[in-house]
C-alpha cells in the first residue's frame, strides 16, 4: 500500500495543478492507495477527472489490481467444487507456474 502511494506523492511535488495539491499530504496518498487497492473508489480528489492522465491510469490500475483480487477471493470462497482445504491443499503441491496458470484461465 505505501508503494503505491508514491507516485501520488511525487506527482504532487512535481506539478502545479490544483487537483494534486491534496497529495502534498503523505495521509491522502497513503488513503488513496488503499482505496485503489481495496477497490472502494474512495478518493481524496473533488473531481478525478482534473487528475493528470499518469494519476488517472494509476488510480485505474490499482483498481484493476483490486478489483483481480477480489474476483480470486470470491473464485475460493464460492468455488462449490472444493472447500478451502482442498485449495490449500493444491496450492502446496503444485508449483507456482501451473497455479498461476490456472488462476489466469479461471480469471479470464
Amino acid at each position: 500500500m505505501l508503494l503505491g502511494a508514491i507516485p501520488f506523492w511525487i506527482c504532487s511535488l512535481l506539478s502545479e495543478e490544483s487537483a494534486v495539491r491534496v497529495f502534498q499530504h503523505p495521509l491522502n496518498c497513503l488513503f488513496e492507495s488503499v482505496s485503489g487497492f481495496t477497490s472502494t473508489g474512495l478518493t481524496m480528489v473533488n473531481r478525478p477527472s482534473e487528475l493528470p492522465l499518469t494519476l488517472q491510469f494509476w488510480r485505474s490500475f490499482m483498481e484493476w489490481i483490486g478489483g483481480v483480487g477480489l474476483a480470486l477471493l470470491m473464485l475460493a470462497v464460492l468455488n462449490p467444487r472444493s472447500d478451502s482445504g482442498d485449495i490449500f491443499d493444491s496450492e502446496l503441491n503444485k508449483p507456482f507456474r501451473d497455479s498461476f496458470r490456472k488462476t489466469a484461465k479461471q480469471i479470464w
